[in-house]
């Protein structure tokens, strides 16, 4: 009887401690998490580079027309122009630019079309919600627990897409959106 408990006992404890351990993640599911963080981290890259490169051309070209309308005699031109370039500069007063825009996201190629008011809000088809500007990034959150990263650089809009809302600050975006300017 008393070997009988024993084993009984050490059954149980065996049960007990199988189920305590964690499930173990299966290889291919680890190899498949592994691969997308990579490929996001490409992504993320990538976008950094080509928002660097916008900015960096906007830059020249603006010089460019600053030049010319100082020349010309053009101050008032100068003047925008000039203010246009110091919003580029790092430390920068983040703004944005007011209108319709198409943004096409990827690696899921959906498009959307937000309209941005001068005042900061955002209307997506029946959604709205307003621009918050944080540390030195403006933010889109419609209250969905995902968050949008916005950068304006000239007639383009960057945007990185957080799902879950948590992952921002903390992980890379999900997506990764590029935006014209459809109308001012």
């Amino acid at each position: 009887m008393r070997k009988l408990a024993i084993i009984a006992l050490a059954v149980a404890l065996a049960a007990c401690t199988l189920a305590a351990e964690p499930a173990k993640t299966p290889d291919g599911l680890a190899k498949a998490r592994a691969e997308f963080k990579d490929e996001l981290a490409r992504a993320k890259a990538e976008f950094d580079e080509a928002v660097k490169k916008a900015v960096d051309g906007h830059r020249a070209r603006l010089k460019e027309l600053l030049d010319a309308e100082t020349k010309g005699g053009n101050l008032d031109e100068a003047l925008a122009v000039r203010e246009e370039i110091r919003g580029l500069e790092p430390g920068r007063k983040v703004a944005w630019v007011a209108g319709t825009w198409r943004i096409k996201y990827h690696p899921n190629r959906t498009t959307r079309t937000y309209v941005i008011r001068a005042t900061g809000e955002v209307e997506y088809g029946d959604r709205k919600a307003v621009l918050k500007v944080q540390a030195d990034a403006l933010l889109l959150d419609f209250g969905d627990d995902k968050v949008e990263r916005l950068t304006f650089a000239g007639d383009r809009l960057f945007v990185e897409h957080f799902a879950p809302r948590r992952n921002f600050g903390s992980g890379d975006p999900d997506q990764i959106g590029v935006g014209e300017l459809v109308k001012k």
